[in-house]
């Protein structure tokens, strides 16, 4: 599919490792996934790591690294939802 303009993608910051392997790396090199291509049931697949945690697999290159990148980007997010009503407002929830 054509597109109007280039538009970045965690894959284009991928960087292959040893053989079958893509490591995606922070803005010091430090690893923070890593993705491996492995067969599951005879299946070609690829097999996902979060900061050495195994976290899943998926059936293609382009769909494990976004998995892997959300995971890292959701990482220095706070858990939950925001709260309501927010402090700075003073207003009770609705």
């Amino acid at each position: 599919m054509a597109r109007d303009e280039p538009k970045w993608h965690p894959l284009l910051a991928a960087v292959e490792g040893p053989p079958m392997t893509w490591l995606l790396l922070d803005t010091y090199d430090r690893e923070y996934g890593r993705i491996t291509a492995v067969r599951v049931d005879g299946e070609p697949m690829y097999r996902l790591e979060f900061r050495d945690e195994h976290i899943g697999y998926e059936a293609t290159l382009r769909k494990a690294v976004e998995t892997v990148h959300q995971r890292f980007i959701r990482a220095h997010a706070p858990g939950g939802f925001a709260p309501s009503p927010w402090p700075s407002t003073g207003r009770k929830g609705r």
